[in-house]
């Protein structure tokens, strides 16, 4: 009975009279829902054992005379998977998600071999020269957090001024700082996307209105707010 209602479906006889005909109590759009899918024989799921995937019937009022009256993502019957590069089944959605995973991974330890901590020995407050004292409170009162622990020297802003009148003497104060231990990239605390990495997933800059810079890393609150 299937095959001859389908035969006579997609001949275009009028779904009204196959209903009656047939004996099919459904609304005439449902009538495609009936169908049983298309099993490919040659296809099968890869998460699914022995299973093969099916392809669902078009409705004719979307094959506008197209031969092809099967869907052309064929899918799992049992887990949903598409035969997709795209697919978002649960199972690929997984395995996309651990890849995600293994990838940010590989390049949180590229960063940790790019930014690894060095301990400088900071001098103590009588020993700070001049442009050690004036970059310290620049970079402080600019964009250090509440809590003293980072800066973020690029922020700008409607209501927040440049940390320098140009770019020399902005890098000139990050680089002096850095040098001198005053500063540093964490790269456990920055997100990933503050960095840029080439195709191979090695890092090969930043985005300097990005990183957080770690403010006066060997001290401790305590410390930092007894010399601000």
């Amino acid at each position: 009975m299937h095959l001859l209602l389908h035969r006579r479906y997609y001949n275009y006889e009028k779904i009204p009279d196959l209903l009656e005909e047939f004996e099919i109590n459904v609304y005439p759009s449902m009538l495609i829902k009936l169908f049983p899918p298309l099993v490919h024989n040659e296809l099968f799921c890869k998460y699914c054992l022995d299973i093969n995937l099916v392809s669902e019937f078009r409705s004719r009022s979307y094959t506008n005379g197209d031969s092809n009256i099967v869907s052309v993502n064929s899918f799992c019957p049992l887990c949903n998977h598409i035969d997709h590069l795209h697919c978002s089944c649960s199972n690929c959605k997984e395995i996309r998600k651990q890849k995600k995973q293994a990838e940010e991974e590989n390049k949180r330890n590229v960063l940790m071999q790019a930014f690894l901590p060095i301990s400088i020995d900071i001098p103590i407050p009588n020993e700070l020269t001049l442009k050690d004292a004036v970059y310290l409170f620049a970079v402080k009162e600019h964009s250090a957090t509440k809590d003293l622990e980072f800066i973020k020297p690029y922020l700008e802003g409607p209501s927040i001024t440049s940390l320098a009148p140009d770019e020399e003497l902005r890098c000139d104060i990050i680089e002096h700082l850095n040098r001198r231990g005053f500063i540093q990239i964490n790269p456990l605390i920055n997100s990933l996307d503050a960095f840029k990495f080439d195709s191979e997933n090695k890092v090969v800059g930043y985005y300097r209105n990005k990183i957080l810079w770690e403010f006066l890393p060997n001290m401790d609150i305590g410390e930092k707010k007894r010399i601000f």
